[in-house]
């Protein structure tokens, strides 16, 4: 009988190696490179699955695998650079932006009738937040951000156009421990809830729930945006 049971569960750990196995080697051969896209334009959005600590939450809050974001930039100096708002709002290669991202995964779109000289307002716009801090808080802001709210911001400052939908917090997924981890860890910090504005976890909950926000997800789903690129596959979104 003991024989047996090693026999099965061996017979398991071999199926879930082969798996494990063959899910690496397709993330690797799917992988995008900056040398692998279709012609790429400024003021193209992109977005990827950070491998930040706070990711996985993002992914269950917003039930999307596309955690971060920033806009394209094909005229820079130096070649193509990624405005983002990761530690600091900043310019990352293409390549290094691409290659940050989990699983070389990456989804690329298009404002459907941004012309050339829209796309330089939209960069000029992102680069007025440069330097500024991270936003751990996810709240509306002019001094930190975060990288959907840059995106949302630099289209609606350069262009008068706004992108996604913003949400409150409670019409998230964010019933689940990983969500309600990073806000354990985070709210005693929270502008809203510091110093005395919150008496306790509950009482800032209760209004983080009412906070609104602009996920990656919702401007992908926003429906001037047309699709130009992604090796997501068959990973739900």
């Amino acid at each position: 009988m003991r024989k047996r049971l090693f026999r099965i569960a061996f017979s398991l750990l071999l199926l879930l190696s082969g798996v494990v196995i063959v899910s690496l080697i397709w993330l690797q051969v799917t992988a995008a490179s900056a040398d692998s896209l279709p012609p790429l334009k400024t003021g193209d959005i992109l977005f990827q699955t950070s491998r930040s600590s706070q990711s996985f939450a993002i992914i269950l809050a917003s039930e999307s695998p596309l955690s971060h974001m920033g806009i394209l930039d094909t005229e820079a100096a130096g070649g193509a650079v990624v405005i983002e708002a990761a530690a600091t709002t900043r310019e990352t290669p293409l390549r290094d932006w691409i290659a940050k991202g989990f699983g070389g995964r990456l989804e690329v779109r298009r404002l459907k009738d941004l012309t050339p000289e829209d796309a330089k307002r939209v960069t000029a716009a992102a680069r007025t937040h440069l330097g500024k801090p991270y936003d751990l808080f996810f709240r509306s802001s002019s001094d930190q951000l975060y990288c959907s709210e840059l995106v949302n911001d630099a289209f609606q400052d350069g262009i008068n156009r706004q992108l996604g939908a913003f949400q409150k917090v409670k019409s998230l997924a964010i019933n689940n421990a990983a969500v309600r981890r990073v806000i354990q860890q985070r709210w005693q910090r929270h502008p809203d809830c510091a110093n005395g504005k919150a008496a306790n976890f509950d009482a800032c909950y209760a209004i983080l729930l009412e906070q609104r926000l602009v996920t990656p997800q919702s401007i992908a789903d926003d429906d001037e945006l047309t699709l130009v690129f992604s090796n997501y596959g068959m990973v739900p979104k």
